[in-house]
């Protein structure tokens, strides 16, 4: 092993920790975020996050693009393509806003029906869900680059300040001017925009390098890893999404705003899963150089896993103390034991997202399918048992830690499997 990699192994979980403490300030001001969006005035905090899951979900092609750049600019790195490297991100730029205009027009037509699916009287608040996404479409490729460069200190500071900027914009706009839903989401937009230029500043010197053309077919076999990814992030952010989306539809307000504080904390276990974006580069970069990266996803594995248990034990034991954190002081009835069975519903889930990515990054996408089939499991619990919310975590939990089973089966085999073709 060489100094650069032994470099590269020694100073992973300091990074990681380094960085999720930076997230961990960003999850504090999303913490102040959520318990200014609590006192929005009518229907508007449950109206306002089955809309944001179902922007997570729509923006899921922007994520995996993300991961895409972050994989490609970390392999130009190790390569000395610098030219290459800011020609690809030029080019998906380009590609990127397309795709965002699309998804923008596509969102104009379908804003009445999504309106009357989640009983909104008016289509204006999907309307600006789907122009926030056209701003949204900057970000992921801005990321991946700051990732793909492993500037992850950068993107830990950028996130803490997208939170500031979140959190201080919705307080003026609920606290201080009395706006509603409408300005709320106009503000949300605002502030995305403002960390677009943030950290278009922070990856100015890749433009430092004369740009070098990147033939049709290289591009395209870069382009080509989109499709895995998509499907990947696409699958977790269903499973992760999804039940908010349908608690709206299927509760009355009360258990719907009690199941969205439950999924707000459940929000802050799948934090833990931002470990993958300091081991996506690492592991990428160690595949270009033939080396076996296992040790990165044991590692991120254990790390979270502890983690994940020591916030079980404090839902289980002080529910009401996750509640007045996300809601910053209010009382949401009928949410605390929701938040016990949430917090065992999630760790799975991010297990399966760090897990996911690994195998991505060793351009592994065969265990895709078993993904698809949580998915869908996930989704038949819901629909089918939806009696009380309730009951519906606990399907939630039965699919999350099937597909957790399964795609940990898939790592160990095709790890035993790379052992045994190794040289």
């Amino acid at each position: 092993m060489t100094e650069k990699q032994q470099s590269s192994h020694v100073g992973f979980l300091r990074r990681s920790v380094i960085f999720l403490i930076l997230n961990l300030l960003y999850s504090v001001f999303e913490l102040l975020f959520n318990g200014v969006s609590v006192r929005l005035p009518a229907d508007g905090y449950s109206t306002f996050w089955a809309l944001i899951r179902i922007f997570f979900i729509v923006t899921t092609p922007l994520i995996s693009v993300q991961l895409v750049v972050s994989k490609e600019i970390a392999s130009y790195g190790v390569l000395g393509e610098f030219g290459k490297r800011r020609y690809f991100i030029a080019r998906t730029f380009r590609y990127t806003a397309l795709l965002a205009l699309a998804i923008i027009l596509f969102g104009l037509c379908v804003s009445p029906v999504i309106a009357g699916f989640l009983r909104i009287e008016t289509f204006t608040p999907v309307i600006l869900m789907f122009l926030g996404i056209g701003v949204y479409s900057l970000l992921p490729v801005l990321f991946g680059t700051i990732q793909g460069l492993k500037r992850f200190y950068a993107l830990g500071i950028v996130q803490a300040a997208w939170g500031f900027l979140r959190f201080s914009f919705a307080f003026i706009i609920v606290m201080v001017v009395a706006g509603g839903l409408n300005m709320f989401l106009a503000g949300t937009i605002l502030v995305m925009a403002i960390v677009a230029i943030l950290s278009f500043s922070i990856i100015r010197p890749v433009y430092g390098h004369k740009s070098v053309r990147i033939g049709t077919q290289e591009i395209m076999r870069s382009y080509r890893f989109i499709l895995p990814v998509f499907v990947m992030v696409l699958c977790v952010m269903i499973m992760k999404n999804i039940d908010v989306v349908f608690a709206k539809r299927y509760f009355d307000t009360a258990s719907a705003s009690a199941y969205t504080t439950a999924a707000l904390v459940g929000s802050a276990f799948f934090t833990l899963s931002g470990i993958f974006i300091v081991m996506f580069p690492l592991v990428s970069e160690e595949k270009t150089r033939g080396g076996n990266p296992i040790i990165f996803i044991f590692k991120s594995v254990g790390f979270v896993a502890v983690f994940s248990i020591i916030g079980i034990v404090v839902a289980w034991v002080r529910p009401d103390v996750l509640m007045y954190i996300v809601t910053v002081g209010k009382y949401i009835p009928g949410s605390e034991p929701l938040i016990k069975l949430i917090s065992v519903a999630i760790p799975p889930l991010s297990l399966v997202y760090i897990m996911s990515n690994y195998l991505l990054a060793k351009h592994q996408w065969k265990f895709i399918p078993l993904l698809l089939g949580g998915m869908i499991l996930q989704v038949l619990f819901i629909t089918f048992n939806h009696e009380t919310p309730s009951n519906m975590l606990v399907g939630i939990i039965i699919a999350n830690s099937v597909t957790f089973l399964c795609i940990l089966a898939y790592v160990f085999i095709e790890h035993r499997n790379t052992v045994k073709t190794a040289p």
